[in-house]
Order: C-alpha cells, then structure tokens, then sequence
C-alpha cells in the first residue's frame, strides 16, 4: 500500500507516494515487511534492516549491526561510509571495467525491478501480486 498524505499537500505536482508499505511471502516462506516515507522533518533520518529469528533479532542501521539473542547483545560498528564505499566501487567499474567490488549485478537490479513493479501494481489495484521466477 502506498499513500499522499503530505507532500501533494506542501508542494504542487507532487505524484510521488510519500508513505508506503510492502508485505512480501518469499518462495522459503519467510514474510518480510518493508516500509518507507519522505514526509520526516529535514534532517530526520531512520534507514535500517530488521530481523527477527527464533534465535533472536538484528538491527542493522547503516554504520552498526546489534545481534540480541536472548539478553545478550553484541554491537558491531563500523566507521565507513556504505554510500561512499558504494560509490567507490562504482567508480571504479566504469574507470576501469574491474566490477569485482561490485556487490550485486544487473541480474539482481532486474529482479529487485521486477519486485519493486510489482509493488506498485499491487498498491494501485488493491490486490496481491504473485511473481514466479
């Protein structure tokens, strides 16, 4: 589902959605639920991954990973920037034509494509998507 609920309001021609949610049934059963928006104040940022085992629960945010498993937590953290090193290796493919610290591949773009266009098939008819691969 996605939804205008404050942009469309504040700027003119705003079509974008501003909230959004996405409730995905992997093929190993595994549900998985993401989510964003663009209506947080300036300056306001939450980019994270959350996982929820039956052995406990990872929290990733950008620059650390907490590991919780039952009352023992465990924080990594990490001091590079994932966008710049992102970016580095980006740069470095297209200078040199060496794509071997480039993380995911065009097969993966197309398949993150083909669920993120779902998606918003999904949002706009009110029914699920089934995608076989």
């Amino acid at each position: 589902m996605y939804g205008n609920q404050i942009q469309h309001n504040k700027h003119d021609n705003v079509t974008v959605p501003d909230i959004g949610t996405v409730s995905l049934r992997l093929q190993n059963g595994v549900i998985a639920n993401l989510s964003n928006t663009c209506i947080l104040p300036s300056g306001m940022v939450d980019v994270g991954l959350k996982f929820y085992t039956d052995e406990g629960m990872l929290d990733w945010q950008g620059d650390k990973l907490e590991i919780d498993q039952e009352g023992i937590k465990t924080m990594y953290k990490d001091t590079d920037n994932p966008y710049v090193r992102e970016n580095e290796a980006f740069i470095h493919a297209v200078r040199t034509g060496d794509t071997s610290k480039i993380r995911s591949d065009y097969s993966d773009a197309y398949q993150t494509h083909k669920v993120t266009y779902a998606a918003l098939e999904s949002a706009k008819s009110g029914v699920p998507v089934n995608l076989k691969k």
